[in-house]
């Protein structure tokens, strides 16, 4: 039997099996199993701690900003958002951490809107090095190794992380004794209670195998908050299309040889643009592809 890692109930399904990297061609083993009781989509067998740096190759899209009007475009509208959240929660200070920062892109836009102490978690070497370089303080290392200090963040960000960590009720445990008493936690995670996983399954973009290791709805993502220490503030969906542009792309690629550039295809851009409107749909029936909240640790 297969057992859930969040409810520890035994009657999951596989969903998935032989699961594929279509973006960068990673090679990995692992099925795809949904939890019959809380609806948790996870990959069976999990990987090692040793096994993630592999599969996040130098070329991998989140490392760098991307060129295309039309993304660079989208990018822009969601950063103004994001910072505005910030501003609501914490006003133009604080010390903020950011689990799993990249190369810092991050914190280049929230230092044009606040006086906020910018510090973030890396896995990647290469990639900390650039936000080192920058003048930011970067740990590099998974969230649960690092010793940081507890109580002394005000607001600590998990930006599309929370489903690349093996053990989520550690990391949220960890990140819960990051936080002061009433900090904030703001994250977002695709959402598999969105049509486009039903309609593509093994293709769908946010299933974004083998990096993409948990899986929430909104239901268990409240119940793993809860048993973390935190109150929900706020669920929200999103208008990020890639679970129906990423899709398009993987599908194709399944069947074809196309040339992809950083995990994309040219026409990605078009596609990213095509099925807005589709996610504008999806949002005002709160079922679109990401989800994100900001919860408070009580």
């Amino acid at each position: 039997m297969t057992r859930c890692p969040l409810c520890s109930c035994d009657n999951a399904e596989i969903l998935i099996r032989d699961g594929r990297d279509y973006e960068y061609g990673v090679s990995f083993q692992a099925d795809v199993a949904r939890c019959g009781a809380c609806g948790l989509v996870f990959q069976v067998p999990p990987p090692g701690w040793e096994d993630l740096p592999g599969y996040y190759p130098p070329e991998y899209a989140n490392y760098s900003v991307p060129t295309s009007l039309v993304a660079r475009l989208l990018l822009k509208g969601t950063d103004y958002l994001e910072a505005r959240q910030v501003i609501k929660l914490l006003g133009r200070t604080g010390r903020i951490l950011d689990v799993g920062c990249g190369s810092g892109y991050y914190f280049d836009v929230l230092s044009a809107y606040g006086d906020w102490t910018l510090e973030g978690t890396e896995i990647s070497p290469e990639s900390a090095a650039v936000a080192i370089a920058k003048g930011y303080p970067v740990f590099i290392g998974q969230l649960e190794d690092l010793d940081l200090p507890a109580e002394q963040y005000d607001l600590v960000r998990m930006n599309h992380l929370l489903e690349h960590v093996i053990n989520p009720v550690t990391t949220l445990e960890k990140v819960h004794r990051l936080l002061r008493p009433g900090g904030y936690l703001l994250l977002e995670t695709p959402n598999v209670s969105c049509p486009d996983f039903h309609l593509f399954r093994r293709y769908w973009g946010a299933l974004h195998l083998p990096r993409h290791i948990h899986l929430f709805n909104p239901r268990n993502l409240r119940r793993l908050l809860d048993s973390s220490g935190f109150d929900l503030g706020r669920l929200q969906f999103t208008l990020m299309t890639t679970g129906w542009a990423l899709s398009i792309q993987n599908w194709l690629k399944s069947w074809r040889d196309i040339k992809l550039v950083n995990g994309r295809m040219k026409s990605y851009p078009l596609l990213l643009l095509g099925f807005l409107p589709f996610l504008v749909v999806q949002k005002a029936l709160g079922v679109s592809t990401m989800m994100r909240v900001w919860a408070r640790k009580r």
